[in-house]
């Protein structure tokens, strides 16, 4: 089994086992940073969502390769790098092996020509149709690309 990860506040954790395809949203929950309401990755929350994905057989963890985007602020990119940290360490922490891909990467290997969020989308109904609900929002755009990156490690890895 394989957990896929999109790991920014909008991303998601897939599990992918070659039939059976499970995704939740990153756990996030408020902070106050200055006075202000934050949303933040729930390191809790995401570590037991990985321990119950190894409990239930995912071996290898296959995450966003990530960097800083251009117009990013400091803080979005902090969040962004931290958010890759917790889920990279509660893999390592359930003896989990960790790989990192590269967007351009996972995505020519599905034939996602697109950098477009609403492609990723499409092809993430097309490949799990029985889950199409799941991606039907805009917003939903994390949850299509761990499912892909779910779907590109099994191809790379899984089926080994």
């Amino acid at each position: 089994m394989i957990l896929g990860v999109d790991p920014g506040l909008n991303g998601a954790i897939a599990t992918y086992d070659g039939r059976e395809l499970f995704v939740i949203d990153m756990p996030v929950h408020m902070i106050v940073v200055s006075r202000k309401d934050r949303r933040a990755i729930d390191e809790r929350a995401t570590l037991e969502r990985v321990q119950r994905a190894s409990l239930f057989g995912a071996q290898i963890l296959v995450i966003e390769q990530v960097s800083g985007m251009p117009g990013q602020s400091g803080p979005a990119a902090f969040t962004f790098g931290y958010g890759v940290g917790v889920v990279t360490t509660a893999a390592l922490s359930c003896g989990m092996t960790v790989e990192r891909v590269a967007p351009v990467t996972w995505k020519a290997a599905l034939g996602l020509k697109s950098a477009d969020k609403s492609a990723a989308r499409r092809l993430a109904i097309e490949t799990f149709p029985e889950h199409a609900e799941k991606f039907a929002r805009v917003k939903d755009d994390g949850r299509a690309e761990a499912a892909l990156i779910a779907k590109y490690g099994w191809l790379t890895r899984g089926a080994l």
